[in-house]
């Protein structure tokens, strides 16, 4: 990181605490916190908008990392699988090429980057699993040698599918509780929880511009069909997008 971006997180990191300062039940702390805030604004050219009062440079920072790494041949729902996650996580990835191999580079903000790393793992290895014990329950002499690359492909797409109803079931249950009474003074959980995903997908995008000014999109992944899809598709519609991790914590997909 270098010293502008050092700066700019530890500008955002006071305005953050002066943001907690806010809440305070002293009218002149609160005040002059306010007002603290709008002069730490002004000179930095940052809008209050951008920062969560639970700003950490450690956590909220946008970062960069190859996540996956290929010859000349990327797996193409292994990639998909990684930006389904990534997405539901307010991240991205880019693909890039170098020194003869094909990369998949991730970029998210800190904080995020295990949760990215869990949920991949375990949805690669459940569907790694699965296509394998379904591929083995198949005729042998019936079996196309496209089952497993279907299956997982397949996969993917209802995985991708739910992780998108689940972030929208989301913002409808942030847009309801902004419509519940609430005490005054205070914000809803929904405003908050939007406010942190905006604050996210802003970093994240101010990275991606810096990094790859001239970046395009563009997909080569094709929809899955044939032997094995259906199968995949009713696995990935079964599994439970939650992942025990070894704190015995369930680390459930509960993106914001």
């Amino acid at each position: 990181m270098n010293n502008i971006e050092t700066n700019a997180a530890e500008v955002k990191a006071k305005i953050a605490k002066l943001l907690r300062m806010q809440a305070s039940t002293n009218e002149n702390e609160a005040a002059n916190a306010a007002l603290l805030v709008e002069k730490l604004c002004r000179q930095h050219g940052i809008s209050a908008d951008e920062v969560s009062p639970d700003f950490d440079p450690e956590k909220d920072q946008a970062i960069n990392w190859d996540a996956l790494a290929y010859g000349k041949r990327r797996d193409a729902a292994e990639v998909m699988l990684l930006s389904c996650v990534a997405g539901f996580f307010n991240g991205t990835c880019i693909s890039k090429h170098r020194n003869g191999r094909n990369l998949v580079e991730v970029i998210a903000t800190q904080g995020r980057r295990v949760e990215i790393e869990l949920y991949f793992e375990f949805l690669m290895e459940t569907m790694n699993h699965q296509a394998d014990r379904a591929k083995a329950a198949e005729d042998p002499l019936k079996l196309d040698r496209t089952f497993r690359q279907n299956f997982r492909k397949a996969f993917v797409e209802s995985i991708g599918s739910r992780l998108r109803e689940i972030r929208r079931a989301q913002q409808r249950q942030e847009q309801e509780a902004e419509r519940m009474p609430r005490p005054a003074g205070t914000s809803a959980p929904g405003l908050v929880a939007q406010k942190r995903r905006n604050i996210e997908n802003q970093a994240v995008d101010a990275l991606c511009r810096k990094l790859y000014p001239r970046l395009g999109s563009s997909s080569s992944f094709t929809g899955a069909s044939g032997s094995g899809s259906q199968h995949g598709r009713s696995a990935g519609a079964n599994v439970g997008l939650s992942r025990q991790v070894s704190s015995g914590r369930t680390l459930a997909l509960a993106g914001r």
